[in-house]
């Protein structure tokens, strides 16, 4: 028997503290992509971002992150040194062109000239090598950013000059920030995708946000746990239960949240706005990390329309990032610059539009076809389907394949420029959805109803795929895709009829509401295939992660770049967002567990998982849980194995479910029994009247206090003398009054010692200084029990 009590020491005073984060970065000649457009010299380096003004010369710069402390704030980026070396020749650098929408009947603009008030100088240009970009906040961890232009350009003498060396310095100041706590789950998931963000992950752990320990209400909502909540109107709410219990079975504790009355409670100037204060108070509230908005086409508008380079758009990145308002500058108008928008994604967002029950219906058969049935033939899940229907952007396709391992991965380049291993048309990338293929990135323009791949793929095509156990997750550059309600095809958009209506092809789809730009769509695309391909990870990764990390990727850009910003709050995921993608082939995991555990307080139940061939899975999540009793969860590690620490008072059957990176998920059951004695820790409080205390209930430095404590006998028959002993090896913390007696315990009763332990700590520890204590309960027969 273990339980874990712990006391924690609440200290009152904040201090500022000055930290730094220092880098080297290194540029090689080779790396500089020069090339040509209308008579001038284009100028790229990997994959970086052009983000300057219009008749400015269109340089590339590299956007970088970096986790500071969760109360910090940047005071400053210092250049500590650089090396600088021109490149050999003389250029015309292009200045910075309109950008070019991925509509299939575009107009091109007319020429911007180079601007004269940067092209007269002769001097380089960008006058700094590097600078800061911006600071944020991604469910508590703290992220900083800066751009580093490794290109920069004399117009006078036209040479060009490589930052072949650079060092940068990030300050920051500590105790600039109020920080919420997170709950355990917030803090593992979204740490991890920071850790894939940063280039300093060694510090996410130390630099988290401080961990929730207790579950309490707000104004609007009753405390609990709610990892996944599914927002819908009142008239679709019993058709989405089965989802609400999937979710929470596999572990994942999911709620049906009534939209008519989130808007008819929560504040907001709008039907949006009270929908996202809403998740705001699920975030901080219930630990919230999915969303699922299945919002009801009309009459009501359960959507945010932002604005950027001067179109309107819907955007759900507006329900997912949560800091801030949108729309700082109160004018009605959302997502411009001057709206202070800080980009990262707090919770995961995925949507489907209703028109009718029948939708839900195609929708519940794919997302439990394809998590409890994919076909394990075929290889499909290492297939990435990279269709190009237009003569350039080959580049950006290239990449996910190099984020793509050969082998085991097989990526089917299918690219219009004739560079690939076949050029597309519709009938052959059918075909290809038809054989499966895990993850597509298409390039292409587009319409509601279409996207061009040397020929239209329409909404009917995508009605009549036929890769039934084979789904796929696609997302796309093209234009207008992603516009609900505008197709003529179920008068949905073909975004609309890839999810909602084909019974086949899709279980999730990323696509633009409005333009998608040239050259900067395809970075999104290919940021949000790094989140599925790039990281290597042991644990499952879902389609709302995905869309996250490609939005998150180029947050650095977005105070600068009305085209990066416009496209990142646009594209859009028809989808569930927890979701997960397949990565490797799936397999029903061998599974080794107890058959039966006694009742009781912080029972260690020790759960293996391994593949068919006995190999150990790593970080697969197992979940432990009764009906009103406990709910537990755990990961295994690189032995497949992991110990959890179960409270069960009554008997019966103790459910248990596991999901691994690649497993079909697993469900069992170990039955709880009653037997014997079994006494340990229950609760307890503190108790600091004067003089030793100031009675506030609270454990301050320097205190002298008591700990009155319940036990309980979670065995059905009486402990007779029950003795306890409280230990600790803390530093700074003496017990002071370490044995207490507590009598007689009958089975499945209590018992309290109203005096209580005694325990002094010491002057000087800091706020939130934890306390492990191990409680040691013996009875007349000298049955040992211990609490820790």
């Amino acid at each position: 028997m273990k339980r874990l009590v712990m006391l924690t020491l609440v200290a009152g005073l904040t201090f500022a503290l000055a930290g730094t984060f220092t880098r080297t970065f290194n540029y090689p000649a080779e790396a500089v992509q020069l090339g040509t457009q209308d008579g001038y010299t284009t100028v790229d380096l990997g994959m970086s971002a052009h983000i300057n003004n219009l008749g400015e010369p269109d340089l590339p710069c590299l956007p970088y992150q970096v986790v500071i402390p969760a109360d910090a704030e940047v005071t400053g980026l210092e250049i500590l040194s650089y090396k600088e070396e021109p490149l050999p020749g003389t250029y015309q650098v292009l200045p910075v062109q309109h950008p070019i929408p991925w509509k299939k009947d575009y107009q091109p603009l007319p020429f911007v000239p180079p601007d004269p008030k940067v092209y007269g100088q002769n001097k380089v240009w960008p006058e700094k090598p590097a600078i800061f970009a911006h600071t944020g906040s991604k469910s508590g961890y703290r992220i900083a950013s800066f751009l580093i232009y490794p290109v920069r350009y004399n117009p006078v003498t036209r040479r060009l000059f490589l930052i072949t060396s650079i060092t940068v310095r990030v300050n920051y100041e500590t105790g600039k920030h109020h920080v919420p706590a997170y709950s355990e789950m917030q803090l593992k998931m979204f740490g991890d995708q920071v850790k894939m963000l940063v280039l300093n992950p060694e510090d996410v752990d130390r630099f988290a946000p401080p961990r929730k320990t207790t579950t309490y209400g707000s104004q609007f909502l009753e405390p609990g746990n709610y990892e996944h909540v599914i927002l819908t109107s009142q008239q679709f709410a019993d058709s989405l239960v089965w989802l609400r219990d999937w979710r929470s079975k596999l572990g994942w504790r999911s709620r049906i949240v009534i939209l008519e009355s989130i808007c008819a409670t929560y504040p907001g100037r709008d039907n949006a706005e009270k929908m996202r204060n809403f998740i705001k108070d699920a975030d901080t509230t219930w630990g919230t990390i999915f969303v699922f908005i299945a919002r009801p086409d009309y009459p009501a508008n359960y959507y945010r329309v932002a604005r950027s380079y001067g179109y309107d758009f819907f955007s759900d990145m507006y329900f997912s990032d949560l800091d801030g308002t949108w729309d700082r500058n109160n004018n009605n108008i959302f997502g411009e610059l001057a709206d202070s928008v800080d980009g990262y994604a707090d919770v995961h967002i995925g949507m489907m539009t209703i028109n009718q029950f029948s939708e839900i219906a195609n929708v519940r058969n794919k997302i439990m076809r394809y998590e409890t049935a994919p076909d394990t033939t075929g290889n499909w899940w290492h297939k990435i389907l990279l269709p190009n229907g237009v003569t350039f952007s080959d580049n950006y396709n290239d990449s996910i394949a190099n984020a793509s391992p050969t082998p085991p991965y097989f990526d089917l380049k299918m690219y219009y420029s004739g560079n690939g291993q076949v050029q597309p048309n519709p009938q052959r990338y059918c075909d290809s959805l038809n054989s499966g293929y895990t993850f597509t990135s298409v390039i292409a323009h587009g319409s509601p109803d279409l996207y061009d791949l040397n020929g239209s793929v329409t909404s009917n095509m995508m009605l009549n795929l036929t890769n039934t156990n084979r789904l796929n997750c696609l997302t796309a550059v093209s234009c207008n895709v992603g516009q609900w309600d505008l197709g003529s095809t179920n008068n949905d958009c073909i975004a609309e009829n890839m999810f909602n209506h084909a019974p086949n092809g899709f279980i999730g789809v990323m696509m633009n509401y409005e333009s998608g730009w040239v050259n900067v769509a395809e970075k999104l695309n290919y940021a949000i295939a790094y989140g599925l391909l790039g990281f290597r990870t042991t644990r499952k990764i879902h389609q709302g992660e995905m869309l996250s990390y490609g939005r998150d990727y180029w947050v650095p850009v977005i105070l600068d770049s009305q085209k990066y910003r416009m496209e990142i709050m646009e594209r859009n995921l028809f989808g569930e967002p927890a979701t997960p993608i397949w990565r490797a082939r799936p397999f029903v995991p061998v599974v080794s567990k107890p058959a039966t555990i006694n009742i009781g307080n912080n029972i260690p139940v020790t759960v293996t998982v391994q593949t068919p061939n006995f190999a150990p899975v790593e970080s697969a999540m197992v979940v432990l849980q009764k009906p009103n009793e406990t709910f537990v969860r755990g990961w295994t590690n690189s032995s497949g194995q992991v110990t959890m620490l179960v409270s069960c008072p009554t008997p019966g059957f103790l459910k248990l479910s596991v999901v691994g990176a690649n497993n079909i998920p697993y469900f069992d059951s170990i039955v709880v029994i009653s037997t014997g004695r079994y006494v340990s820790y229950l609760k307890h409080y503190i108790s600091d009247p004067p003089p030793g205390g100031n009675g506030d209930s609270i454990i301050n430095p320097g205190e002298s206090f008591r700990i009155p404590m319940w036990l309980k006998n979670y065995g059905n028959l009486t402990a007779n003398n029950v003795t306890a002993r409280l230990r600790t090896n803390t530093t700074g913390v003496t017990v002071t009054d370490s044995v207490k007696s507590f009598g007689n315990i009958a089975g499945n009763d209590s018992a309290f010692n109203s005096q209580g332990f005694g325990m002094t700590v010491a002057n000087g520890l800091p706020n939130r200084y934890v306390i492990p204590c191990s409680l040691i309960c013996k009875d007349a027969l000298d049955s040992t029990w211990v609490s820790l």
